[in-house]
Parts: structure tokens; sequence; C-alpha cells
């Protein structure tokens, strides 16, 4: 009878799961396949709206007292 070291056992039980979530991944990007974006028409947002929603969020961190994000 063979022994199982726990350092063994957790290689190969990170291995499957790495398999496993590989194996997901792959089954997920063949399903995508007749999918079309949603965003492809949108147009990025400017530097300045950027700036005023950072400023809108600083302002309302401020009123509630949030010290970080």
């Amino acid at each position: 009878m063979t022994t199982v070291t726990r350092r063994a056992f957790l290689g190969t039980t990170a291995a499957s799961a790495a398999l496993a979530a590989s194996a997901k991944v792959s089954a997920a990007g063949t399903q995508a396949q007749g999918l079309t974006s949603l965003t492809k028409d949108v147009p990025p947002i400017t530097a300045q709206e950027h700036a005023a929603r950072i400023a809108k969020l600083q302002y309302m961190m401020q009123q509630r007292g949030i010290s970080s994000l």
C-alpha cells in the first residue's frame, strides 16, 4: 500500500482544479461564438467626463465621511 504525502495530495488537487477551470473556460468560449458586443457603438468617455466623475465621487465621499475606497 502506498502512502500519499500532504504535499503530493495538495499538488494533485491543485492541478486537477486548474485543469477543470481551463476546461470550463474553453467551453464558455465555444458558447460565446454567436454573441455580439453590446458596447461596440458606445463612444468612450472624455477626459473631462472622467474628471467630473472623480470629482463627484470625491464630493460624495466627503459628505458621507468616507476616507478611502
